[in-house]
């Protein structure tokens, strides 16, 4: 790896984890050198070498104007605990809010333009089916974002209502038979009896690299949901072998918020099935076969021009 010039990062944190939390989320990052590292240098003691601190939201009416500024005023009307952290040297640290600072600065993540679909592969792992590349060329320019898919695939995408009367939630345990059955229902529209199908789920998170997880880590890519807070979706993929009542586990935890970003498909990526609380999207190769979908289940979508 080359050598890290001087770094900083504006980040914050929960007020209730106390100042020296190692739960972070970076949110700018730049050259220690600029007009604000250094005020802010001055502003928390900071005398060189690696280090974090909080930083007191009294202090940044004194800050010079800049970038920067205006997201520290976002952080003080938010009632954030901020924190600002130094990489100036190449010495290894145990303050783990400056070692999220240099992965992130190492992770490119700052040079991502909003919306842009970036992939950070697995390290060290074969692509499955390669599924990267097969994304791309069924649904170019998007990333497997679950909430994103319905505004970029506008005229392919339907939605339909699981809870009945348009809730989002169940009322009572009798509804859950009819939220499964309306699962089951669609997806068994889409796939065929012993397809395998994909399931795709994310975990979003501050650190570049994912935690450790029950299932095999396949990418990730930018969460732009956020920004500017320099965040990640980390993305896991396993497979199930589709027959109605076979996933209903997932159902429910979908269904319950447990849970989120979920996407099942077939292995050519020819349509996207995700559910969630209340109700599930689909997008399917053309706007003949979304047609078709909802006329099939004319009951369950939404009443609105939207499609809501």
């Amino acid at each position: 790896m080359k050598r890290r010039p001087p770094i900083y990062g504006i980040g914050w944190s929960d007020p209730d984890g106390g100042p020296d939390t190692a739960d972070v989320t970076v949110s700018y990052l730049g050259d220690a050198q600029e007009p604000l590292a250094l005020a802010l240098a001055e502003a928390v003691g900071h005398g060189g070498g690696s280090a974090a601190y909080p930083l007191p939201s009294s202090a940044v009416a004194t800050l010079p104007r800049s970038a920067g500024t205006d997201l520290l005023q976002d952080m003080v009307e938010d009632e954030c605990a901020i924190v600002v952290m130094f990489s100036t040297d190449q010495a290894p640290t145990e303050d783990a809010r400056v070692g999220l600072l240099r992965d992130v600065h190492d992770s490119g993540r700052a040079d991502v333009v909003y919306g842009e679909a970036h992939w950070w592969p697995a390290d060290d792992s074969v692509d499955p089916f390669p599924l990267i590349e097969l994304w791309a060329e069924r649904w170019p320019d998007s990333l497997p974002i679950a909430h994103e898919l319905k505004e970029l695939f506008e005229d392919r995408w339907v939605r339909f209502h699981t809870v009945p009367g348009g809730r989002r939630t169940p009322a009572v345990e009798a509804d859950w038979a009819e939220v499964m059955r309306r699962y089951n229902d669609v997806l068994g529209e889409l796939a065929t009896e012993g397809e395998e199908l994909l399931v795709i789920m994310s975990v979003v998170s501050a650190a570049p690299e994912p935690a450790e997880h029950d299932l095999d880590f396949w990418t990730s890519v930018p969460w732009h949901y956020a920004d500017p807070d320099l965040l990640f979706a980390h993305l896991f993929v396993t497979t199930s072998k589709w027959r109605p009542g076979a996933v209903d586990d997932l159902f429910r935890l979908a269904a319950e918020q447990q849970i989120g970003g979920v996407i099942m498909a077939p292995a050519d990526l020819s349509w996207l099935f995700h559910p969630y609380a209340g109700g599930a999207d689909v997008i399917v190769r053309d706007r003949v076969t979304r047609n078709a979908l909802g006329n099939r289940f004319d009951g369950w979508t939404s009443t609105h021009p939207s499609g809501l």
